[in-house]
């Protein structure tokens, strides 16, 4: 009887451990869209755009950073607002103090709070005029 309980145990375990789906928080790779196109123009010195995160968010969520540097000198563009944690998938963010008659080159990265190492970003221009 003692084995007949053991082996039912077994088979039961087994059972419950393949059919729980285990949250592995951070293993989907990072995918994310912006409204800004390849190239824009600003008519002031700001530039707003939306990041709407299309992959799952992980429970530690997201963070959003934006670096921009002129496109011919290569000079940091300073300062820019700082990066934000998220957890939602519509987000709004900017960059700023934009030179007049300049190419800016705006960077967003996403990162994974959970695994650092999961990241993705994506480039845009943007110039004011």
């Amino acid at each position: 009887m003692t084995r007949l309980f053991f082996i039912l145990s077994i088979i039961c375990m087994t059972m419950l451990t393949g059919c729980i789906k285990t949250a592995v928080n951070g293993s989907d790779p990072i995918v994310f869209t912006t409204d800004a196109s390849a190239s824009n123009i600003s008519v002031a010195s700001s530039f707003q755009f939306k990041v709407t995160i299309t992959s799952r968010i992980g429970y530690s969520g997201l963070s959003v950073a934006v670096t921009a540097v002129e496109e011919v000198s290569g000079l940091s563009v300073l300062p820019q607002p700082p990066s934000f944690k998220t957890n939602i998938t519509d987000n709004s963010t900017s960059v700023i103090n934009l030179p007049r008659q300049k190419w800016v080159v705006t960077t967003i990265k996403v990162t994974d709070l959970y695994n650092a190492n999961n990241t993705a970003s994506k480039t845009f221009r943007v110039i004011y005029k």
